[in-house]
């Protein structure tokens, strides 16, 4: 038997943080289940712990709990329990906001503030090994991180389709010390980096990838890692302290204190280099630059007639930018700095809009963005200023 106290609110965020990888239920109602290993006087400090893992065959979650008042005789006990019912739990009590005795014996009993649930345990679940070694790793700020990935992953596919495009590739450059990623569903694409980190290789030498056929060792590693997946990954990755990303090609390793994430890379083949040269390629003659919500609010005023998502985008006068239907029911203008050779183009609104709202959720919506155009038939851009790298550009359609 091992019986301990835990306030509630911990108990929750531990939970919360492996939901992600808690595994479906089958259709008996099993095969959910979740790995809790609990710890008794660890250390030289004599704290107490539980450990939670789960693991759905995509990506596995690790995360600690400090409990205390522990009666056992036992040093360590490992149990499994229903994944589902454990949060479900975890957030009943959590509301609470109360201390939680929790007994684990022949079943895994919870019980505070008068109420008591009892959950039957499990068997052993399939797992990954955290502690094994990884070919490259980097380290940065988690904001920073976590911002990068919701960047970088706002153009997959929802669904699976060809050329991994429900996938987002990330790529670990050595030699210029960056992190780079992109994702696309064919109408749009985006392309985010974190320049000035440090990548280190940390496998041993004779593990080392093998020079190319020019003798020189490959400096850059991609990975191609499902895009629902990885943006559900960094959910949970607040707070400001630093964050260490890892991979061997196979797995990408999140780890922030003791709050650990390993996601399996997709098999897919992503095509990383063709989206980035075209949107290398991607030279704007022309920019439109104006506040997110005076674009919005453009928009707003063009669909209340719109049957189908067809955009014209043209300039009006030497300060406006005009928003226009194909039927021309409605225009819409919006007064704006103007760049260089502008004239028009086609978009699919819904595409243009789905960009815009990545830049709103990441800025203020008062916030300047700079639409560059190129010619009617080459993709337009969105980003913050001329100079920024992080971008997305969406393709033209038939005028």
């Amino acid at each position: 038997m091992f019986k301990f106290n835990v306030e509630s609110s911990v108990f929750e965020d531990a939970v919360r943080k492996i939901m992600i990888a808690i595994p479906a239920s089958n259709k008996q109602g099993t095969g959910d289940c979740i790995q809790m290993t609990l710890y008794k006087n660890v250390g030289e400090s004599g704290r107490s712990v539980g450990i939670f893992l789960a693991f759905n065959a995509k990506i596995e979650a690790i995360s600690t709990m400090e409990i205390r008042d522990v009666a056992s005789e036992e040093k360590e006990m490992k149990v499994f329990v229903s994944g589902s019912k454990l949060a479900a739990a975890a957030s009943a009590f959590g509301a609470l906001d109360t201390v939680l005795e929790i007994t684990v014996n022949k079943e895994m009993s919870i019980s505070g503030a008068g109420s008591k649930v009892s959950l039957p345990l499990g068997e052993d679940i399939a797992k990954i090994n955290p502690n094994e070694a990884m070919q490259i790793t980097a380290e940065m700020e988690t904001e920073a991180f976590v911002k990068f990935i919701e960047f970088s992953s706002s153009c997959y596919q929802d669904t699976k389709g060809v050329h991994g495009m429900n996938c987002v590739g990330l790529r670990f450059d050595l030699q210029q010390n960056d992190l780079s990623a992109t994702s696309s569903n064919g109408s749009r694409a985006v392309y985010a980096e974190i320049p000035d980190i440090t990548i280190r290789r940390v496998e041993k030498k004779s593990d080392q990838a093998a020079p190319d056929e020019s003798g020189v060792e490959d400096t850059k590693i991609t990975i191609t890692v499902e895009g629902n997946i990885l943006k559900s990954a960094v959910r949970n990755l607040g707070g400001k302290s630093k964050i260490t990303i890892s991979t061997d090609g196979k797995r990408l390793v999140l780890k922030k204190g003791a709050y650990v994430i390993i996601i399996l890379t997709s098999e897919q083949a992503f095509p990383f280099d063709s989206v980035v040269q075209i949107m290398q390629k991607n030279e704007d003659e022309g920019i439109w630059k104006a506040p997110i919500d005076k674009i919005m609010q453009a928009l707003s005023i063009y669909e209340i007639t719109m049957e189908k998502p067809w955009l014209e985008i043209k300039k009006n006068g030497e300060s406006k930018m005009s928003f226009q239907g194909k039927d021309e029911l409605t225009t819409a203008s919006v007064i704006c700095a103007q760049k260089g050779e502008i004239d028009r183009v086609v978009l699919d609104e819904k595409q243009f809009k789905e960009a815009l709202s990545v830049f709103a959720s990441r800025y203020t919506r008062s916030t300047e963005i700079c639409i560059g155009v190129s010619d009617e038939k080459l993709p337009v851009s969105v980003k913050k200023n001329q100079e920024d790298a992080n971008c997305i550009i969406i393709m033209p359609i038939a005028s």
